[in-house]
């Protein structure tokens, strides 16, 4: 009988892909952003530097940008690995997503775990590469 192997990036993970890149307060709304591929979270530091103070704004970092991990095999993948670990943070309220270039593909099937999780998404947007500038 043939062993189901988990998928690598479904296996216990030795650190959270949630990065605060701005605290906000405890009540305060909340903006969740997933970077593009082969980008990680600090691409959206001009952003948080522009955003209100109350707002917590957090990064979710995509798998295998390290040397040696593998990515996500698929947006599904990515979708569930977030969701995992925003269960995990003490959230208040309905999230805001905010999506660049692929992380957009993320920030939709992260939003439709969600709202089937009952967690409500205030906000979804997608940014494409020339948006930023």
């Amino acid at each position: 009988q043939a062993r189901m192997l988990p998928e690598p990036t479904t296996a216990l993970h030795a650190h959270s892909p949630v990065i605060t890149l701005q605290a906000g307060r405890q009540a305060g709304p909340v903006l969740v952003c997933i970077p593009g591929a082969g980008d990680n979270v600090m691409s959206f530091m001009a952003l948080t530097a522009a955003m209100p103070d109350d707002w917590q704004v957090l990064g979710l970092q995509p798998q295998g940008l390290l040397k040696g991990a593998t990515p996500h095999s698929s947006v599904e993948a990515a979708a569930q690995y977030y969701l995992e670990a925003l269960r995990a943070q003490s959230l208040n309220g309905p999230l805001h997503l905010l999506g660049h270039s692929f992380g957009g593909w993320g920030a939709l099937e992260l939003a439709r775990r969600l709202e089937q999780d009952d967690t409500p998404v205030a906000s979804l947007t997608g940014a494409s590469a020339d948006s930023r500038r």
